[in-house]
């Protein structure tokens, strides 16, 4: 890692309506992004199409990617702007990486090992709140 550069995370929600080969152009679009703001991409991830919480425009799904990228903090708002000018982008949030990520399949929750919190003690609970 260069000198004061840190590790983000990004989820990108692309248009459902994307093929492989034009999902494959966008995440190409976005790594391109990325270098020229003078960072690097780490891992990309597809984690499929999943229902929207909310709609967006008129759509109710969209195709999340998960992305590991590192790049100063100076570029990563840059990075954050032309991102979010993509054409098939519809949502996208970059986070800083802590280091700490769940397990986490395509088609559902945390695998095994994670216990959710309703199932912790009390000195459990009290960890994470």
């Amino acid at each position: 890692m260069r000198a004061l550069e840190r590790k983000y995370e990004a989820i990108l929600i692309a248009s459902p309506e994307l093929n492989e080969e034009q999902l494959n152009k966008l995440r190409s679009q976005f790594s391109e992004v990325v270098t020229r703001h003078q960072g690097r991409v780490l891992g990309v991830t597809v984690l499929g199409k999943k229902k929207l919480g909310y709609m967006i425009g008129k759509r109710s799904e969209g195709v999340y990617l998960q992305i590991r990228i590192e790049v100063s903090p100076l570029q990563a708002t840059g990075i954050e702007k032309a991102a979010k000018a993509l054409d098939s982008c519809l949502r996208f949030m970059l986070t800083r990486d802590s280091g700490f990520s769940l397990p986490v399949t395509a088609s559902g929750p945390p695998s095994e090992g994670v216990v959710p919190k309703a199932e912790m003690t009390g000195s459990e609970t009290a960890k994470i709140s």
